[in-house]
């Protein structure tokens, strides 16, 4: 049985709502197409190579091969020759000592010393 507007305790969120849309504070999705002539520099992607060619059939084929699911923890079933050849060419390519770990270092935040 629905309660009356007077016992809701979430009317303040109803309120709070159309006091924001009278003040022209409401943001509403606008989607834009596949493929949109803008170009988006609110996103990551600020050197275009989400659609590049060759980034988009590497992808197509690194799906085709290995799924694209987020498979599990690298430590149990998660860790692909996919993965393995990535850090081996990161090594390479930053000099750095080859082996696990190599995306975990590449990827993560970097801190100032003092918060270590």
């Amino acid at each position: 049985m629905p309660q009356d507007r007077q016992d809701d305790p979430f009317e303040w969120i109803d309120a709070a709502q159309e006091q924001r849309g009278r003040a022209g504070l409401r943001r509403v999705l606008k989607p834009r197409p596949a493929d949109s002539p803008l170009l988006d520099l609110a996103s990551n992607d600020y050197l275009g190579l989400s659609r590049h060619p060759e980034v988009t059939a590497a992808a197509a084929e690194a799906a085709r091969r290995w799924g694209a699911g987020s498979t599990g923890s690298r430590l149990v079933t998660g860790s692909t020759e996919l993965h393995g050849a990535l850090e081996a060419e990161l090594s390479r390519v930053l000099r750095l000592r080859r082996g696990a770990g190599v995306l975990l270092r590449v990827c993560r935040p970097i801190w100032p010393r003092s918060r270590r």
